[in-house]
């Protein structure tokens, strides 16, 4: 892919998690749940800052000069990261006001969503097809 293409890409899975996103706040703010909107949207910020974080890794790791300048980014970048979901989650279980669990779900938005992303994809791909069959 050309970075035309990725940066579209990661547009594209950003909107479609913040229009899924819209599900679980929808149910916070009619339930009335507000430790659990702060800790959904803190971690949900998170997750997509973190996945912005990895893309933009991503590019910096092919553009290394060497297998071992690469490793070293690629190492760097991953610390980075987890650093910064650890904090996000030490604020979440150390606040009283912020809901931890909320917090996780969150964090794992981008995730549920490219998989059932693909789960959806795959099921529509193999509907026609009989069960047991072993056509592709």
């Amino acid at each position: 892919m050309v970075m035309g293409e990725v940066q579209r890409e990661i547009r594209r899975i950003i909107i479609l998690v913040v229009l899924i996103a819209f599900i679980p706040v929808g149910g916070l703010l009619w339930a009335g749940n507000w430790d659990g909107l702060r800790g959904f949207l803190l971690g949900f910020l998170v997750n997509i800052t973190g996945f912005l974080m990895m893309a933009r890794s991503a590019w910096q790791i092919t553009g290394a000069k060497t297998a071992a300048q690469g490793q070293a980014l690629a190492g760097i970048n991953y610390l980075v990261r987890f650093v910064f979901y650890g904090l996000a989650l030490l604020v979440a279980f150390s606040r009283p006001d912020i809901n931890p669990v909320a917090t996780v779900v969150g964090m794992l938005m981008i995730k549920y969503t490219l998989i059932g992303e693909g789960l959806i994809k795959h099921f529509q791909k193999t509907a026609g097809r009989k069960i047991g069959s072993v056509e592709e």
